[in-house]
């Protein structure tokens, strides 16, 4: 076997679209007992010609990486190894593990284990350290996305997904008519008006095409209609019964006709005043879950807006901080509700456990921590939301960190 091959073996790339505890203590117990971890932060090409810059990248990194470690550093010694053992993996750009990367890359790697390799949904900033733990930051966006169910109505081929910024899933579908045709057998399979798609050169892309009715009913627009909202009916009758829960928000995704007839028929009480104005059937899945994710993330971004607008005043009351010393002994405490960190933010000084005394520094010395990672780190075990922000969206007074307290 190959040098390149055992290399690519040593790694094994994990898509990640959420950041749970689970995942955060897979890591810890990964790296708990290693005195020294790389951390490695890239973006990556997905597809196309440019996935030859990942092997570049990547060697550039490992370069880096050799270099904070010292040449001459014998405590180092095993971590230069396996460094040197993934550079082999630059060598050849068309193996499988650079033709199939995500939008980012963090690798973890620590003397005494082996190495964690997640795929990110986005493309981070490039970054290259080596610390007594691994560097979380990466990940924050990721923890615990605000998750919607999406309902893409279509006359023909109805769907539901589950869906974050970064992810969407389809949900499979028991209780509920998936067309108008399916819906009439619902209530009378002798007597039903057959509901059919035309066939797509005819189409006119509207709820999956042109329809047309055949049977006892008549073939008018009265009749049409009666079944669109007949259908309608059953759908947003059975629909609650197929949510794995009551309290995500629910988007309808449609042309404009569509969702403005389903809302009148709706049941589920979390439905969102947010819309999709969209024909699935006009969209292929990747183009279609890539436009469910854009509309996600305009709601999230615009939701983010509102909360930090709330902040100063919140900092005023003394229900939230921008102090990075008080931030710390909150976590400490239990009493972080929610976490605003600007991606890369890092303040150091030090921490006494015994005491839950913090003392912030303006440089860094080998005893000093960095309180930004390790707040977030304590918050998160308590349950607190982690919010991190791209370098677009600015907290008051160009704060780097802020946190809302729960008492």
């Amino acid at each position: 076997m190959s040098t390149e091959a055992i290399a690519e073996e040593t790694l094994h790339l994990e898509t990640i679209g959420t950041v749970d505890r689970a995942v955060l203590n897979r890591i810890d117990e990964a790296f708990g007992d290693c005195d020294s971890v790389v951390s490695i932060v890239l973006p990556m090409e997905k597809a196309g010609v440019e996935t030859r810059q990942n092997p570049i990248r990547f060697k550039n990194a490992i370069r880096e990486a050799k270099e904070m470690l010292g040449a001459n550093d014998e405590s180092a010694g095993d971590l230069n190894r396996q460094l040197t053992k993934l550079e082999s993996l630059c060598e050849d750009e068309s193996l499988e593990f650079w033709q199939c990367q995500d939008s980012g890359l963090v690798v973890y790697l620590g003397e005494a284990s082996e190495p964690v390799c997640l795929g990110l949904p986005f493309s981070p900033k490039g970054n290259v350290s080596v610390g007594s733990t691994p560097m979380l930051s990466p990940l924050w966006r990721l923890q615990n996305p605000s998750r919607y169910f999406v309902l893409a109505l279509d006359l023909s081929d109805l769907k539901l997904y589950e869906a974050s910024r970064w992810w969407v899933r389809e949900l499979m579908l028991s209780q509920i008519p998936t067309s108008v045709d399916e819906a009439m057998k619902y209530d009378d399979p002798e007597k039903s008006l057959q509901f059919h798609t035309v066939s797509q050169s005819n189409a006119t892309g509207a709820g999956g095409g042109d329809v047309s009715f055949h049977g006892h009913g008549g073939a008018g627009d009265e009749n049409q209609d009666r079944q669109i909202d007949r259908y309608f009916e059953l759908v947003a009758g059975g629909l609650p019964q197929e949510l794995p829960d009551r309290k995500t928000p629910l988007i309808v995704l449609g042309p404009d006709h569509e969702r403005s007839r389903y809302r009148e028929k709706n049941r589920y009480e979390n439905l969102s005043m947010e819309e999709i104005s969209l024909n699935p059937s006009s969209k292929k899945a990747p183009e279609l879950f890539a436009s469910i994710r854009e509309r996600i993330d305009e709601i999230e971004a615009e939701k983010l807006k509102e909360e930090i607008s709330e902040l100063s005043d919140q900092i005023a009351l003394g229900t939230a901080s921008d102090d990075i010393e008080e931030i710390a002994r909150a976590s400490l405490e239990g009493r972080i509700k929610a976490v605003y960190a600007k991606e890369g933010a890092v303040k150091y000084g030090k921490v006494d456990m015994e005491s839950l005394q913090v003392e912030s520094a303006g440089s860094k010395d080998e005893s000093d921590t960095d309180l930004v990672a390790f707040s977030i780190r304590k918050a998160e075990s308590t349950g607190a939301r982690i919010i991190s922000l791209p370098e677009d969206v600015a907290l008051p007074e160009d704060s780097e960190i802020a946190a809302q307290f729960r008492y």
